[in-house]
């Protein structure tokens, strides 16, 4: 997707869009006191590529509230494998996301809950036009509209709902229950753009069970109807870089499928994206080169991704990043010192980096609980951690001129005097604020058939699946893995992209404390998960006559 075209050819209908269908539950809203619903004002296939790029950048590219970024967030800050430095982090609700006070209200969440539910509605707007024309919304168009872009179109729209409630459910609902009680609303199911105030002001509040079904539904629905690729010449050319092919849409189901419970439909999909991509995806570069693209050129393990690459998009959710990475989004050079072409941008704001108990745990410090900070010879081999983390060896005192050229960190934090480890994945390209993230990755693809495998039974396919990802970080093979090493194998590598906590909840497993005090609330959650589940905004409940009687 060039986000040039989403600020030049779609302003317009972003602002129109947006505007009208911003507020999450809509009961005071002048709007929808009108007689009809909106006009549509897609007149041919063209045209109608607009709502899908609307759609695009409200989830990927709005402010704190973007939905991807703030649900990856907030979960970043939840787990076990971060710390939380008490002060830091930015003017943002640190404390209660850190310490999983998830019974409070916090701006932040519903800035996402808004956002969220403005991407929902632009998706159901554009759906409904489908459907109201029983397919067929432009008669006069070509067959190879109707053969190519009109499904995928369609396709994509089902894709962004979808990947849109399962970030609500990830941070609102009660984790899913394999063996059923599913039965609890708690957020509003909108499948279509509501036709009257009445309606709007009284939204059906789905259970657990109907949200995590509509969720595979949809993704079922695009995976059958998106291609395996762009095709020059025959796709819109906006569809080039950054959006949704069948193997994202499969690689998202296969994520909801193993959180869900339902290993054998993730194992197809696993395959699938492994197996069967053509040659599109693989693990043949170094880690650093899913993260370090500020050009529509993706990673060759990248699926899917947000593009920020483009100078006009207008984005700013590239904010977020710069609380849990070691560089700033202005950074240049890769964030790299002075001396090579670098301005060692450091983040201002930046708050959350590894556990000690999550360093130990994988084996890259000696013992740092008990004052060990030793860098283990595993560590030091890993192109991970010499790529995609920075190890801060704690303040020592203003830095010298010399010091400042070499990219040395060490005068960030006063009040940090023993090493730690951030993340430094983000802002990786010659230009920072320009870097792709990626959102869908092989090498997770990988992990997550590696412990379904394992607890099916096949140690020898987990060990070859993780030792797939081993040897591209530059480690030995592994004769045998247990489930341990497959465990500690995905901190590694998808630290601070928000995949702890679902991966844990995925497996029935305990939410540890981490570095927090075990001793208090909410330190360590066991599976079912109650304790976790953020609050709905008190505003939606007292607009939303949906949750009268709840």
């Amino acid at each position: 997707m060039s986000m040039k075209n989403i600020s030049k050819q779609s302003r317009w209908m972003l602002a129109i869009v947006l505007l009208l269908m911003s507020v999450s539950s809509c009961k005071d809203d002048e709007f929808f006191e009108q007689t009809n619903p909106p006009e549509t004002p897609w007149l041919n296939v063209n045209e109608f590529e607009r709502a899908v790029i609307g759609a695009y950048a409200a989830l990927l590219t709005d402010y704190w509230g973007a939905p991807i970024s703030s649900h990856n967030f907030v979960k970043i800050i939840g787990s076990d494998v971060t710390y939380w430095i008490p002060g830091e982090g930015g003017n943002m609700d640190s404390d209660a996301m850190y310490y999983r006070k998830t019974n409070q209200e916090t701006g932040y969440a519903s800035g996402f809950f808004s956002t969220s539910y403005s991407v929902i509605n632009n998706v159901n707007v554009a759906l409904d036009f489908i459907a109201q024309h029983n397919g067929d919304p432009f008669p006069n168009a070509s067959q190879a509209d109707k053969e190519h872009n009109l499904p995928r179109i369609e396709g994509e729209l089902l894709f962004l709902r979808a990947v849109t409630y399962r970030s609500l459910a990830a941070i609102h609902l009660p984790w899913y229950k394999t063996e059923g009680g599913n039965d609890a609303r708690i957020l509003p199911l909108r499948t279509t753009f509501p036709s009257t105030g009445e309606e709007a002001a009284s939204s059906k509040i789905g259970t657990v069970e109907e949200i995590w079904q509509q969720i595979v539904a949809d993704l079922t629905k695009a995976k059958e109807l998106l291609p395996e690729t762009y095709m020059a010449g025959v796709h819109h050319p906006t569809y080039q870089h950054g959006r949704a092919n069948k193997f994202a849409a499969a690689a998202m189901l296969a994520r909801v499928h193993f959180q869900m419970g339902n290993w054998d439909e993730a194992m197809k999909e696993l395959n699938f994206v492994i197996d069967q991509n053509g040659g599109q995806y693989d693990l043949s570069e170094d880690p650093i080169d899913a993260w370090n693209k500020d050009s529509p050129i993706r990673g060759r393990e990248v699926i899917w991704y947000q593009l920020f690459s483009d100078p006009n998009d207008g984005g700013r959710n590239y904010l977020h990043y710069a609380s849990i990475n070691k560089s700033h989004y202005e950074a240049m050079g890769g964030g790299g010192p002075i001396s090579t072409g670098g301005n060692n941008s450091v983040a201002p704001w930046n708050g959350f980096t590894w556990s000690y108990d999550a360093l130990a745990r994988v084996g890259w410090m000696v013992d740092p609980k008990n004052g060990d900070y030793t860098e283990t010879e595993e560590a030091k081999r890993d192109k991970r951690y010499q790529q995609l983390y920075y190890r801060y060896e704690g303040y020592k005192g203003p830095l010298t001129p010399e010091e400042e050229a070499l990219g040395i960190w060490e005068a960030r934090f006063e009040d940090v005097t023993t090493p730690m480890v951030w993340a430094n994945k983000y802002y990786r390209g010659n230009v920072g604020i320009e870097t792709n993230v990626p959102l869908l990755r092989l090498a997770e693809m990988y992990l997550t058939r590696a412990i379904i495998r394992h607890r099916q039974g096949d140690v020898a396919g987990a060990t070859a699946d993780v030792n797939v990802v081993r040897v591209r970080a530059g480690l030995d093979p592994l004769s045998s893995v247990t489930e341990e090493d497959i465990h500690n194998e995905r901190i590694k590598e998808m630290h601070q992209e928000g995949d702890r906590l679902d991966y844990l909840r995925a497996l029935h497993l305990p939410i540890p404390p981490g570095d927090r005090d075990p001793s208090q609330p909410f330190s360590t959650i066991e599976y079912p998960y109650t304790e976790y589940a953020w609050s709905i905004p008190q505003r939606e409940k007292d607009l939303n006559a949906g949750y009268t009687g709840l």
